[in-house]
C-alpha cells in the first residue's frame, strides 16, 4: 500500500500489507478513524483482510497495529473480496466478497459485528453495490434490489426484478441511483423514493458499466 501526498505527488510511505505470505494481491481498500488512530483497510485477492493502523497521519512508516482478519466462516473456499465500502457514520466496512455476499465489520476494532450475518441471495448471484445515502444497496443477479441501513445493517426492503434483467453495476449520485442491466438498458431511479425516473437504452449490444463519480 502506498501513501502518495496528492499535493506535491511525493511517496510517502510503502507499507507491505500481505501478512499471509500466500502472494495474494489487493484487491480493495479503505479507510477508517478510531480511537485517535488511522487505519487502512486492505482486502485480498484470498479473501482476507489486511488491517493496518496509524497513530499519526504524520507518520505513515510504522503501522502502530497490524491485524489479519480471516475470511468469514461462510466461505467454504478462498473468494477474492471485491470491494470495501465504509459506512456513512464510520462504525462500519461492508466487505463484498464476489458474487457470494457480504460481511459486517467493525471499524474500531476489525471484528465481525454480527458473525451470523451474511447477506446474500439464494436465488441468484450478488453483482453490485452502492452506498447511497444512509443506506446499502445490493444488486443480484435476478433484477431485484435488496436495500440495508448501512450504519445499522438492518433490512429496509426489496426493490422488485425488473423483467429479470440481471443487473450489472450500479452507481449514485446521492439524488439519484443508475442501474445498468445486462440488457443494455439503464434505469435511473430516484434515491428518496425509489421510483424509476427515466430508462435508458443503449445501441451498443454489449451491457453497460457505471463507473463512480
Amino acid at each position: 500500500v502506498c501513501a502518495v501526498d496528492v499535493g506535491s505527488g511525493k511517496l510517502e510511505a510503502a507499507i507491505d500489507a500481505n501478512l499471509s505470505d500466500t502472494g495474494n494481491c489487493i484487491t480493495a481498500l479503505a479507510f477508517s478513524e478510531a480511537s485517535s488512530s488511522f487505519c487502512v483497510w486492505a482486502g485480498m485477492s484470498g479473501g482476507d483482510i489486511a488491517l493496518l493502523c496509524f497513530d499519526s497521519m504524520a507518520n505513515l512508516r510504522h503501522a502502530s497495529r497490524v491485524q489479519r482478519l480471516e475470511q468469514p466462516d461462510q466461505l467454504s473456499k478462498s473468494t477474492e473480496l471485491d470491494s470495501l465500502l465504509p459506512s456513512p457514520d464510520g462504525a462500519r466496512i461492508w466487505a463484498v466478497y464476489g458474487k457470494d455476499g457480504l460481511a459486517c465489520w467493525n471499524a474500531s476494532d476489525g471484528t465481525r459485528i454480527d458473525p451470523e450475518q451474511w447477506i446474500t441471495n439464494a436465488d441468484a448471484d450478488l453483482t453490485a453495490t452502492v452506498i447511497v445515502g444512509d443506506e446499502l444497496w445490493i444488486g443480484f443477479a435476478d433484477s431485484t434490489i435488496h436495500i440495508y441501513n448501512a450504519n445499522s445493517g438492518e433490512k429496509v426492503t426489496v426493490l422488485m426484478p425488473y423483467e429479470n434483467h440481471a443487473i450489472t453495476s450500479m452507481s449514485t449520485d446521492g439524488a439519484q441511483v443508475w442501474v445498468a442491466h445486462v440488457n443494455a438498458e439503464t434505469r435511473i431511479l430516484d434515491s428518496a423514493t425509489r421510483q424509476a425516473i427515466n430508462v435508458v437504452a443503449n445501441d451498443q449490444p454489449t451491457p453497460v458499466t457505471l463507473l463512480y463519480a
